[in-house]
C-alpha cells in the first residue's frame, strides 16, 4: 500500500524533498489504514483487496499534502490504549534510538540503549 501510493505521487527526482517526503507521508497514511481495519479476518469491515483498489488508493494519494507533513498521531494513541505515560522530560532524549514506533515499543533501557520490542 506504501509504494502503491506513493507511485501515483509521481515524484521524478531521487533524493530531493518530494522523494522523502513522499514515501513518509505515504507510509503514514498506510499505517493509518493498518491500524484503523486489520483485525482479525472475521471482523473485517471490507475485504482486503479494497484498501488496494485503485479507486481507495487515488484517494490515499490525493490526501496528501505536498507541502506540509501531516500531523502523526500513532504514538499518542499507542499511549492512550496501553496506559503508557509519556516520559517528563522531551520524547527525543528518551526515545534516541526509535525512529518510527513501528519499529519497536518506544521503550530503550538507558543502561544498553536496547530497543524493547514489541512484536512477540
Amino acid at each position: 500500500m506504501i509504494l502503491a501510493i506513493y507511485d501515483r505521487l509521481g515524484v521524478k527526482e531521487a533524493e530531493s524533498f518530494d522523494h522523502l517526503h513522499g514515501l513518509i507521508e505515504a507510509a503514514k497514511r498506510a499505517i493509518a489504514v493498518r491500524d484503523r481495519v486489520l483485525t482479525d479476518p472475521a471482523r473485517l469491515p471490507h475485504p482486503l483487496d479494497r484498501y488496494l483498489s485503485p479507486t481507495f488508493l487515488d484517494a490515499e494519494a490525493a490526501a496528501i499534502d505536498r507541502r506540509k507533513a501531516a500531523p502523526w498521531k500513532a504514538h499518542e494513541e499507542w499511549a492512550t490504549l496501553s496506559g503508557w505515560a509519556p516520559p517528563t522530560r522531551p520524547v527525543w532524549s528518551f526515545l534516541h534510538p526509535v525512529a518510527l514506533w513501528e519499529f519497536g515499543s518506544g521503550v530503550v533501557l538507558p543502561q544498553t540503549g536496547i530497543v524493547m520490542q514489541n512484536r512477540a
